[in-house]
């Protein structure tokens, strides 16, 4: 009788690793668009939810007051429909959790995760539309920050205002409005008696500073201004000129109209540059970070901070799908709803802990990356952690 004789070690290795390989399988366009048409179709669901759970917030807490003042139907919708782009920010990433989070739930309780697993295909790959789906979501969430929700935000309450006030004293809300700005690249201060973003400007004075003994070099009093495409256009003022050893103007020149484009500062960047960093998107941060290089550190600290913010915030997609895929990706049913709760309990933390080191951000406690983007890059990182570990 002919004797068996096992294959050598090296025979054995080699036979494990072409095993290995042709074990791996790639997920098949059936397999993709089977789990993207589920995904797609919960996550729409949720984001409408969502969406219809903030409009009745906006509804019980401004609709009485609109129909006391006999606000029109095409002004409150306009009004309710902006605030809605507002809220998409925040209904995305939790949309995205939910979404994942259910359908990989379901499909490990039916035992397909197990089936697709077997079949040598990785959950990496199974849940490649889940990463498309997560990184589009996380760029229209970047765009909406950008380019959409601030906008959206101040043409609400312009409605809001219209509506509560008539239109008729929508002007006079900004007068009386005096505003000082500091222009520190510059070194040059602004003063406004009556400041409007988008009209003309009055009681205005302008003092310009030597950058390196900060006296003062010249100054501008005019009763109105205008900022026009070159420059700016001063009327009915004095243009006063100094020199570094006396207080007192040396020359002083009245005018009936001054037009300089030397200055460059534009009301919209003023007014912009006064308001609270979190109306403020990334590239207006970015502009006041580059102009005002001699603003205090503090200032600075916190504008940097929210920058990070800005920056790592459409991460926040990315992160609820790793949450969603590393804690659902369960092979039994008791596993599915444990990784359902946790990834809640996850991505609940993520906003706790995110929002507490923002705050200390904001109050120079921690340092601006720290408290800007650490929150995010460190749950994501968790969160591709937890998809290796149960690939």
């Amino acid at each position: 009788m002919r004797q068996f004789k096992p294959s050598s070690n090296k025979n054995h290795s080699r036979t494990l690793k072409e095993a290995r390989k042709q074990g791996r399988s790639r997920i098949s366009g059936t397999l993709f668009f089977y789990l993207g048409r589920q995904y797609l179709l919960f996550f729409i669901v949720c984001l409408i939810g969502f969406s219809f759970l903030f409009l009745i917030g906006e509804l019980l807490d401004q609709l009485h007051d609109f129909l006391e003042a006999d606000a029109g139907f095409w002004q409150i919708s306009a009004f309710f429909l902006y605030r809605q782009s507002v809220h998409l920010v925040h209904v995305l990433p939790i949309s995205i959790l939910l979404s994942v989070s259910y359908v990989l739930s379901t499909l490990a309780r039916n035992h397909e995760i197990t089936a697709v697993r077997a079949s040598g295909i990785s959950v990496v790959q199974f849940c490649l539309p889940i990463w498309l789906g997560a990184a589009l979501a996380g760029a229209a969430l970047f765009w909406l920050n950008e380019a959409v929700m601030f906008r959206h935000e101040e043409i609400s309450e312009r409605i809001k205002h219209e509506i509560l006030t008539g239109g008729a004293e929508e002007k006079s809300d900004r007068e009386n409005i005096r505003l000082a700005y500091h222009n520190h690249s510059r070194n040059r201060y602004w003063f406004f008696e009556n400041f409007d973003q988008h009209g003309v400007q009055e009681g205005v004075s302008v003092k310009q500073f030597d950058t390196e003994t900060n006296s003062i070099d010249w100054e501008i009093r005019a009763a109105k201004a205008e900022h026009k495409q070159d420059g700016w256009l001063f009327s009915d003022g004095y243009f006063f000129e100094y020199s570094p050893e006396d207080t007192l103007p040396v020359r002083e020149e009245p005018f009936q109209k001054y037009e300089t484009d030397e200055l460059q500062e534009k009301p919209r960047d003023i007014y912009v540059h006064l308001r609270p960093t979190e109306n403020m998107n990334l590239q207006r941060i970015r502009a006041f970070l580059r102009d005002e290089e001699g603003a205090a550190p503090g200032t600075l600290r916190i504008f940097r901070t929210m920058a990070w913010h800005r920056l790592t915030l459409p991460l926040s997609c990315i992160l609820t799908a790793l949450l969603g895929v590393g804690m659902n990706a369960g092979r039994s049913r008791v596993a599915a709803l444990r990784g359902f709760a946790c990834a809640v309990g996850l991505t609940a933390l993520y906003y706790v802990v995110n929002q507490v080191l923002l705050v200390m951000g904001n109050h120079n406690i921690l340092p601006p990356f720290i408290a800007g983007a650490l929150p995010t890059l460190a749950f994501t990182a968790g969160g591709i952690w937890l998809v290796h570990k149960n690939r």
